[in-house]
């Protein structure tokens, strides 16, 4: 049989000048980012076809290289197929985007030289079923000539649609790559596979898909054992597993040094969890990164990004502080409902930054982070679902790439409509943040300081949180001015005349609108409001009282105690509770107030949500404020009234 490049006769109505399935993986992104979907599919395909037999970690080796064009296999019928693109398009005056790809595709197969890269793994499988494509399981069938089917159908396994072999195809500039294997029968087999356009050679219109192979009437067939060697030394194969060859990467821009750091980030940021747990080693153009030398990998990295004046990626920070939660938390181990055990590691410190959990597939690759905003404090997690019901649910709503959710997917009758997969989704989320929340609720014990906030946020100790409400006497502390004189309330346009440290200054003339109701971020404070009952058209000024002691704030689950003293007290006060994160900005995580009790005069007082109405302030004044739920947040009251 022939061996040559083939693409059958297409009998079909129109003109196809879709992507076919190279789109999703398609990335113009700057540095790592380019690399992220592309190493996310090389690697997972690897780890799926893992002999268990061995008890070696999984290899993966991606080579970059220069070959001359003498030693690929003939490309005359792939340049043939794509001059047809070209000229029918231009019979056509079609300068579409088929018509620009193909142009600049023949430029690079008309080349003296080609860079190839390579990427081969070890102590795996192989590609199975070369000899046998008529057999329901052969995955060389699945691979090379179906489109949206996958050979993977263990639980744990990382593709599950089938697509991810797009991958290889939208990083190849003239769109084509080759299959060559060992399997673990001792078989070997070579392909090429070529996804370009609609063509019309001799007349005929041509299929978008062709292969390179042995060619037997309409039909093309792997290249299979002994054969393979007189092709090109270039498939010399020895171990079982798998070699992919993508002919003219899309990296030509890129020098070969920041190719090879931007691959071993990309792939470090996907399986930290495997090459961790020593599950997975790679070799990227001679470095080699596994378990016993991941911390010098970093190190290194990081002097890469230095040594070229690089930012580094959000990406990579955050992977380093997932690996720390890993080596420093003690996991939480629980079993949901319909997910099974998962295992949850939560960790923070004076560096930490964000407020993110990592979720894992449980063979170890990154999927997406789930940002935990309503947390106290920042933070770094990482969860891992080890239940076989929780695994196959999520693989089943896992959308093409890999990165997300989407409980909109097909998925098994049993799961429910799209409605009932999200509410499935949000118990996992809602678990994650929950114990995100309790493991970052601020006490006096940690070592956190709250930038601008501590003289006048106290948040209870553990002592005083046996406190009982009726009875205690709390405590109230001295705000620290800056100015050793006392401050002093403002008359009709400036709040205070002396900075304390504490109360926003309103500059005089400032403008008008919001609610009245002030803001406890200073940027943002409006000090006139147009009084909507009144007759004529005007404004209420709204004023700040300045805080001559406290305020004090104390906690006991959904019930809060707020002492202070000011410095004016012959009027009515309003009081704003606001929620505050350890930025000082409000955050609108507060409960709702269902009771407020002015403790020294026994009443009750009117309230609004979060806004307590007519309180007479004489002396240290102590309110008792009932939420209807737990309060997880930093309070901050605001203190003031209108004229």
């Amino acid at each position: 049989m022939e061996k040559e490049w083939f693409f059958s006769v297409d009998a079909s109505l129109g003109e196809d000048f879709s992507d076919h399935g190279t789109e999703t993986f398609k990335n113009n992104n700057e540095g790592a980012e380019k690399f992220r979907k592309f190493a996310r599919e090389m690697v997972q395909n690897s780890i799926d076809a893992k002999d268990d037999r061995i008890q070696d970690p999984l290899v993966v080796k991606f080579e970059l290289f220069d070959m001359e064009m003498k030693d690929l296999p003939s490309v005359e019928g792939l340049i043939e197929h794509i001059e047809g693109t070209i000229n029918y398009c231009e019979r056509k005056s079609k300068q579409n985007n088929a018509y620009n790809i193909s142009k600049r595709e023949i430029k690079l197969l008309r080349k003296n030289e080609m860079k190839v890269l390579k990427i081969s793994d070890y102590n795996t499988k192989g590609i199975t079923g070369s000899k046998g494509l008529d057999e329901e399981d052969s995955r060389w069938k699945k691979l090379v000539y179906n489109e949206g089917d996958t050979g993977k159908d263990s639980s744990d396994s990382l593709g599950s649609h089938g697509l991810g072999k797009g991958a290889a195809y939208a990083m190849s500039n003239v769109r084509t790559v080759f299959y060559n294997t060992k399997d673990i029968f001792g078989n070997r087999a070579m392909q090429g596979v070529s996804r370009q356009y609609v063509s019309y050679v001799s007349e005929k219109k041509k299929y978008y898909k062709g292969y390179f192979g042995c060619v037997s009437k309409d039909n093309v067939y792997p290249v299979l054992d002994d054969e393979i060697n007189n092709i090109s030394k270039m498939f010399d194969r020895e171990a079982a597993g798998t070699d992919v060859y993508i002919l003219e990467p899309d990296v030509a821009y890129i020098s070969e040094g920041y190719v090879k750091w931007y691959l071993i980030e990309s792939i470090i940021c996907n399986f930290f969890i495997a090459i961790r747990e020593g599950k997975l080693e790679v070799i990227v153009n001679g470095t080699e990164v596994n378990q016993a030398n991941l911390e010098k990998v970093f190190s290194s990295l990081n002097n890469f990004y230095e040594s070229n004046s690089l930012e580094k990626s959000d990406s990579l920070i955050a992977t380093q502080q997932y690996l720390e939660a890993l080596d420093k938390a003690e996991p939480i181990i629980e079993n949901l409902k319909d997910y099974g055990e998962i295992n949850l590691w939560l960790y923070k410190d004076n560096n930490t930054k964000g407020k993110n959990v990592a979720i894992i597939r449980k063979n170890g690759m990154f999927i997406r982070k789930i940002e935990v905003r309503n947390a106290n404090q920042k933070f770094a997690g990482v969860v891992i679902v080890k239940g076989e019901d929780g695994v196959e649910f999520l693989k089943s709503i896992e959308d093409p790439s890999h990165t997300d959710f989407d409980p909109s997917r097909a998925t098994k009758e049993e799961y429910g409509s799209t409605e009932d997969k999200q509410k499935r989704l949000n118990t996992f989320y809602d678990w994650i943040r929950n114990h995100a929340r309790n493991f970052t609720k601020i006490v006096s014990e940690d070592k956190f300081t709250l930038s601008g906030m501590e003289d006048y946020i106290q948040m209870p100790s553990t002592e005083e949180k046996k406190y009982n409400p009726q009875n205690i006497e709390p405590k109230v502390i001295k705000i620290k001015s800056q100015i050793q004189a006392k401050a002093r309330v403002a008359k009709k346009t400036n709040v205070i005349k002396e900075d304390d440290g504490v109360t926003q200054v309103i500059p005089e003339g400032s403008g008008a609108g919001g609610s009245g109701i002030p803001n406890p971020n200073p940027k943002d404070h409006q000090t006139q409001v147009e009084d909507k009952d009144s007759e004529k058209k005007g404004f209420v000024k709204t004023y700040i009282a300045s805080y001559e002691l406290g305020p004090a704030v104390k906690l006991s689950g959904n019930e809060a105690i707020v002492v202070f003293e000011i410095t004016e007290s012959n009027k009515a006060f309003k009081i704003k509770i606001c929620a505050i994160d350890e930025d000082g900005n409000e955050n609108g995580l507060l409960p709702s107030i269902t009771s407020a009790y002015d403790m020294n005069l026994g009443d009750s007082l009117p309230f609004k949500r979060h806004v307590i109405s007519d309180v007479k302030c004489d002396g240290v004044m102590k309110i008792k404020l009932t939420f209807d739920e737990s309060i997880r947040c930093c309070i901050k009251p605001v203190v003031y009234w209108e004229e």
